[in-house]
């Protein structure tokens, strides 16, 4: 615990780039990675084995074989490119062993929990623990609204005549009944599947009656819904399954007469769902309820550049382009490929990088280069040993990539590098910000460019004084001696340097007269103030100016108003604001300085 605060405490002190991280939940080692329709899972697919993800990236099972699509919390395992059934898949992970059967109809779901199976050269139907109905079938339909159509023989041991009724989930005949009489089994002629209405058609003696599945009653079909005389119902004429016209598209159709003139047709789909009943050209259709589609609503969206695919939020780029496809957004989530494989991202809104560089300190630049430390720290779940850093502009900032050093802890990770930085060229001498942007490669994952930001100066660690004693003026012309020196650290080399002097108003004559020493000459030095600096130039450095100010009055005689004045001429340093006239100076070209001296 005590480890945990000591680390939250460091990350406050460092500077969190402004990029939001990511990390992968499942990795991209997958052929593909889609989501499983009617659950919350997703499937990757790769090497004819399927992997069964939830939507956080937590690994549910493993499973040889091609997997159906899931209904009721079940899915149909069956062998690749074939109808042998494998196993039965829960949602939870669970299998459940069906082998021995194949599909009996597609797509292979459950529908009220039960699912329609073949086993030799007859149909069952199959529950969710993978248990068998005894009863077996010639023919049959899936469940539908609780309800399916079976056809059978009516003695197995002597397999000859058939009869077709309708079961419920628990094995129980319907049976069917009008005016409260009961129907034979051998009666009924047709039955079809309960559509989403609750409704079949079902025909007796070649009478054609409604289903109405919830309340298990017969109404007779008649052209005229008011009708009431059981002479005006439909009826078919032949046999039925002769009648029941078959569609190239698997749907079917019976035409009936109630007289000479009304005709009824009942259409029916793949599946013998009643789809419409169109009495004398007018028809009342009935439509397949469909599940309501999953909407999943994310702010991340894919971004393209060319031929690859970065991410944004809310409409800002948060990861640059990189990946070949993001195919899915969902939350905080997204299904991207690289190269060739998928896996699955997490975008980590509030999670930064945290960088420091020179262990967090302010930067004295006192020449062109400065050697010290980049330091990036973050989570976890970042591993360090895949983690590195890139800077977009290398000219500012050189990394040691042989230097990197890659640390995991309990508490968070981290890299560092070695590095040299050049100082800026117009760097003053007052605290300022500088911009080391730079990339970082963690996990596979590239960043967006993180503007990250120290604050240095240009330590000008030149002293330029006046000697007094070397100082003459003659023939208004000015004389002067000044020395540099340096405030010199253990270790610090010497660098070249030009000393230059600069000012707007008047001539200069500069001689060197050593390395440190140099004399000034200001020939017809005009009353008032001169200003001028003493430009020192580190060689890579931008210029150090040193401020002076010489200020002359000269004598005047005494006059019936005012005294004798003497002669005034002092030369002093000033600050950078002086009640004289300001000088403007580039620092580069000279800003408009009338001369500017070379040592003689």
């Amino acid at each position: 615990m005590n480890k945990f605060f000591l680390f939250l405490a460091f990350m406050a002190c460092s500077l969190a780039a402004d990029a939001q991280m990511a990390h992968w939940l499942i990795p991209p080692r997958y052929d593909s990675l889609t989501m499983s329709e009617s659950s919350d899972l997703l499937v990757a697919d790769s090497a004819q084995t399927r992997i069964l993800w939830t939507f956080d990236g937590d690994r549910v099972t493993t499973v040889e074989g091609e997997i159906q699509p899931f209904s009721d919390g079940m899915a149909v395992v069956t062998r690749p490119g074939g109808d042998d059934i494998l196993e039965l898949l829960t949602a939870d992970g669970s299998h459940v062993n069906l082998r021995g059967c194949r599909v009996a109809g597609k797509p292979a779901m459950f529908s009220s929990e039960r699912l329609l199976v073949k086993k030799g050269e007859f149909y069952r139907f199959a529950d969710p623990k993978g248990r068998l109905t005894a009863e077996k079938f010639l023919k049959a339909y899936p469940f539908f609204n609780g309800f399916a159509v079976c056809n059978t023989y009516v003695n197995f041991e002597k397999p000859k005549e058939t009869y077709t009724f309708m079961t419920d989930t628990t094995g129980v005949h319907v049976e069917f009944s009008f005016n409260g009489k009961v129907f034979k089994p051998e009666d009924v002629n047709f039955v079809s599947s309960v559509n989403d209405e609750q409704m079949a058609i079902v025909v007796v003696r070649k009478r054609v009656y409604v289903f109405d599945a919830e309340q298990r009653m017969l109404t007779p079909l008649m052209v005229n819904t008011e009708e009431t005389n059981l002479k005006y119902q439909a009826k078919v004429e032949g046999d039925v399954e002769e009648l029941l016209l078959q569609n190239p598209d698997g749907t079917s159709t019976i035409t009936a007469r109630c007289s000479k003139e009304d005709v009824v047709n009942i259409s029916f789909d793949a599946f013998l769902r009643p789809v419409s009943i169109v009495r004398n050209g007018e028809a009342t259709t009935y439509n397949v309820h469909e599940q309501e589609r999953r909407v999943l609503k994310s702010p991340l969206e894919g971004v393209a550049e060319g031929s690859f695919s970065g991410i944004a939020w809310d409409g800002v780029t948060v990861l640059p382009p990189q990946f070949r496809e993001v195919a899915l957004c969902y939350g905080d989530h997204a299904v991207v490929r690289v190269g060739d494989k998928y896996g699955l991202l997490r975008v980590i809104k509030d999670e930064t990088f945290r960088i420091r560089m020179n262990k967090g300190d302010d930067i004295a630049f006192r020449h062109q280069k400065y050697e010290t430390t980049l330091r990036v720290d973050f989570p976890t779940f970042v591993p360090s040993l895949t983690t590195t850093v890139e800077m977009e502009n290398t000219e500012g900032c050189e990394l040691d990539k042989t230097s990197r050093i890659a640390v995991d802890t309990e508490s968070g990770n981290y890299v560092q590098y070695n590095c040299v930085l050049s100082i800026p060229p117009s760097l003053p001498d007052e605290l300022t910000e500088v911009s080391y942007p730079l990339h970082i490669v963690y996990d596979g994952i590239r960043s967006g460019v993180i503007p990250f930001k120290v604050k240095a100066w240009h330590y000008k660690y030149f002293v330029v004084d006046l000697d007094d004693n070397q100082t003459s003026f003659s023939d208004r012309t000015l004389s002067f001696v000044f020395n540099i020196n340096a405030e010199r650290i253990a270790q610090d080399a010497i660098y070249p340097t030009d000393v230059t002097v600069l000012t707007q108003s008047a001539e200069t004559i500069l001689e060197k007269l050593s390395e440190t020493r140099f004399k000034c000459s200001i020939p017809n030095l005009q009353e008032g103030f001169t200003a001028f600096d003493v430009q020192v130039v580190e060689q890579g450095c931008p210029p150090a100016l040193f401020p002076f100010v010489v200020e002359y009055h000269a004598a005047k005689p005494k006059t019936r108003t005012t005294p004798a004045q003497p002669q005034v001429l002092n030369i002093r340093k000033r600050a950078s604001e002086l009640d004289v006239d300001t000088l403007d100076i580039d620092a580069e070209n000279g800003g408009g300085v009338d001369e500017a001296c070379e040592p003689q």
